[in-house]
């Protein structure tokens, strides 16, 4: 199936997963919340925020238009598998969104396949640099 953008800012208030000792961007912390139904849309809205933890450093994170770009994988098998995201209409900007010191950015990914999920991210240190797609949210399911 496929994953279906969906554009609307949440406020989120949950607890997510720590960074691990191999993780390149332990400064940025990815939770995704649980997913509601959109019944008209028929689609699960799961809302995820990207924190940048760091007293000093900004990280870039890469972009489509205005809105953060993610990749979704799907555990499949007791594995990941990607299952889709991580590109962008030519005609959008690609200028990675700046997540500076202490900034909270929140956003949502549609779903309209049952599983679980994680969502990546492309993060990087420079905005020049090429983005590295090893950031991961928690485990979240949809129904």
């Amino acid at each position: 199936m496929r994953a279906v953008p969906v554009l609307s800012v949440v406020i989120l208030g949950v607890v997510g997963c720590d960074g691990s000792a191999t993780d390149p961007w332990p400064e940025v912390l990815t939770v995704a919340a649980s997913p509601a139904w959109f019944g008209e849309e028929g689609v699960w809205s799961v809302p995820f925020s990207v924190s940048n933890q760091s007293s000093r450093d900004t990280y870039y994170l890469s972009a489509c238009g205005d809105r953060v770009t993610v990749a979704l994988d799907r555990r499949v098998e007791g594995h990941w598998e990607e299952h889709s995201g991580g590109y962008c209409i030519a005609v959008l900007s690609m200028v990675p969104i700046a997540l500076r010191p202490g900034e909270t950015l929140e956003s949502r990914v549609g779903l309209d396949e049952s599983g679980s999920y994680r969502i990546r991210l492309g993060v990087s240190a420079d905005r020049g640099d090429r983005e590295r797609w090893t950031e991961r949210s928690n485990t979240f399911v949809v129904p």
